[in-house]
């Protein structure tokens, strides 16, 4: 079955990989950009570049032709996936500059308002900014898919409605299914909106969209899964998993705790974002246990031809119309 994880910040460590191909994973979308400008954006990518490329057993996806090449291979597909646009510093030829490189998703902000439009966390989403408006004329035209995760809902309404080729949310849950209504989980108008789009919406396994106490249960999971595909159908709902290094097992909790600390005061995260230690949801705790969907779907009443769907074929599906 061919699964992609459609957002892998743990990925920053490089050595992980080896986790998600063992997951049974055949495309991992790395963090290469996020709250850093362009200077250090471009070095950080341009060392992920020569790191894939240099790699016997990775392949780069930066168009058609090598999700083509990927198909008929062995190799571990790697899409480069920007979490906010700090890095386009007020110049929409920037995106041109890493979809060069092999960035080929661009998420519009990472919570707070930048040049391109409002965070979910700012309290008056403003919408799309004349920057913003352009940037997504930029992104049809460099064929770069719009991600609107961590994205206000005016914002991102915006965006579905400016843009000629289907937007995602590539990481979110449904904001209905948690107990404490985080503002990073995504409202059923937000969710039918991509649906009707032609986009997806990848259901996330990082714990505080899933449940209060840090610790969701399989069932916890099942739940946000079923009911996002109730609103947005099969066809719409992917995978965007969001392991990360301060997740448990892969930092102790005391590093953990020093990590969200940063994280807090630099104003990335807010409450909404409760302590560590993150368990991932039972039964899918690490990168290398993914392909256990599998058979969790199997046992929840899903046919394997809706499971593959998820599972990867619909973020595909996506990677085919717009690249």
């Amino acid at each position: 079955m061919f699964i992609i994880d459609g957002c892998c910040p743990l990925l920053v460590d490089r050595s992980k990989i080896q986790d998600y191909r063992e997951g049974g994973c055949s495309i991992v979308t790395p963090t290469v950009g996020q709250n850093y400008g362009y200077s250090l954006t471009y070095g950080y990518v341009k060392e992920w570049f020569d790191f894939v490329n240099s790699s016997e057993d990775l392949l780069l996806i930066k168009d058609l032709s090598d999700l083509e090449k990927l198909q008929n291979s062995q190799k571990l597909g790697v899409v480069f996936h920007f979490q906010g646009t700090d890095a386009i510093e007020g110049d929409i030829d920037n995106v041109t500059v890493f979809k060069q490189l092999g960035v080929n998703i661009m998420q519009l902000t990472y919570n707070k308002k930048n040049l391109i439009g409002s965070g979910c966390e700012v309290e008056q989403d403003q919408g799309l900014t004349s920057l913003g408006l352009d940037f997504i004329d930029k992104c049809n035209k460099e064929k770069v898919i719009i991600d609107c995760a961590h994205t206000g809902e005016k914002t991102s309404l915006q965006a579905i409605e400016r843009s000629s080729s289907p937007v995602i949310i590539s990481h979110a849950n449904p904001y209905e299914c948690h107990s404490t209504q985080s503002s990073r989980n995504v409202s059923r108008r937000l969710i039918k909106a991509i649906a009707d789009n032609g986009g997806v919406i990848g259901l996330t396994g990082f714990p505080p969209f899933l449940t209060s106490d840090n610790h969701p249960s399989t069932d916890c999971f099942m739940k946000h899964l079923n009911y996002l595909i109730d609103i947005a159908g099969i066809e719409h709902v992917s995978l965007g998993l969001d392991y990360y290094e301060g997740m448990s097992p892969y930092m102790s909790d005391v590093e953990a705790k020093a990590f969200y600390d940063k994280m807090k005061s630099r104003g990335d995260w807010s409450d909404d974002y409760t302590p560590p230690p993150h368990y991932y949801p039972e039964g899918i705790e690490t990168p290398k246990k993914i392909k256990n969907l599998i058979p969790i779907m199997q046992k929840y009443g899903y046919k394997d031809s809706d499971i593959a769907k998820v599972m990867g074929e619909n973020l595909l599906r996506i990677y085919k119309e717009v690249w």
